[in-house]
């Protein structure tokens, strides 16, 4: 698979995660058609501003894809309030042996 086509795929792809309406026949879907096709070289042949298009499209993709993660991982570590040891141990993956227990506190005392 080209290059090209590889990317105006993967950038349709983002767009679809991208949870809009209708992705398929929005504004922003034909602009992109429109400017892969615009940018498509006919012959063999060194084409500066094809090469250009394509590094515009790719730092597209990963602008597309940081957003998409961004989002994720905003949602998911979002602040709750003040939370309680044992949550904020199992937010970052560890697990607290504390709790509140009155046995536990004479063994700190």
């Amino acid at each position: 698979m080209k290059p090209a086509l590889a990317i105006y795929r993967a950038i349709l792809h983002e767009i679809r995660l991208q949870k809009l309406h209708n992705p398929i026949r929005t504004d922003l879907t034909t602009y992109i058609s429109r400017e892969f096709k615009k940018h498509t070289v006919t012959e063999e042949k060194f084409c500066r501003a094809n090469e250009s298009a394509l590094f515009d499209a790719k730092t597209y993709l990963e602008m597309l894809r940081s957003t998409r993660l961004h989002r994720a991982l905003a949602a998911h570590y979002k602040g709750k309030g003040e939370r309680t040891i044992e949550e904020s141990a199992n937010l970052v993956g560890l697990t607290s042996d504390y709790t509140n227990s009155p046995k536990n506190h004479d063994l700190v005392s």
